[in-house]
């Protein structure tokens, strides 16, 4: 809700054509970069045993813990879960410098000759709120989701989402 009022907020003041302009160049640098991510992977670098030794860098594993990774059958979910991990750590990383670099630079020259002789109209400035407050909600969504996956499914089952799929997917043998 908060993110809602904050976007509305600044739709209102930058108004309707600079609004939907910066939302349209979000979503394509957001595709770009996420094509690009699709060509990274740990596949090369990656071994189960390398992650152990990295990870007892780090943390005390047990050695309950430590056949687990081991074990062939869950190999292959911590070696997806840990190319997921990596290409958001890069997502994060690359999106919001990437931004920056083009806002500053490209973005601020077109915003610049579309807004010439542009005058921002009270009717403007409430549908740049709108559409800001509806890039809030669509923030707001895509922050809750992984908070949604560790809710238990129904009252009667208590196992996380996270736990039934990972169960699902040994039991059926899927390949992910």
């Amino acid at each position: 809700m908060i993110l809602a009022i904050v976007y509305a907020i600044v739709g209102y003041i930058n108004g309707a054509r600079k609004t939907l302009f910066y939302i349209v160049a979000d979503i394509i640098i957001t595709l770009i970069i996420l094509v690009a991510l699709s060509f990274v992977t740990i596949q090369k670098y990656y071994t189960t045993e390398n992650l152990l030794s990295l990870l007892e860098t780090i943390f005390i594993i047990p050695n309950e813990l430590q056949e687990y990774f081991l074990s062939p059958e869950l190999s292959e979910i911590v070696y997806i879960i840990t190319d997921i991990i990596v290409r958001l750590l890069l997502f994060i990383g690359i999106y919001p410098l990437t931004r920056f670099i083009l806002k500053h630079t490209v973005f601020r020259k077109i915003i610049k000759n579309i807004n010439e002789k542009y005058v921002k109209t009270r009717k403007t400035r409430l549908f740049g709120s709108l559409i800001g407050a509806i890039k809030g909600i669509f923030i707001a969504i895509i922050f809750v989701l992984p908070a949604i996956l560790y809710e238990p499914i129904s009252e009667d089952n208590k196992q996380p989402n996270e736990e039934i799929i990972v169960e699902m997917v040994t039991e059926n043998n899927y390949i992910i």
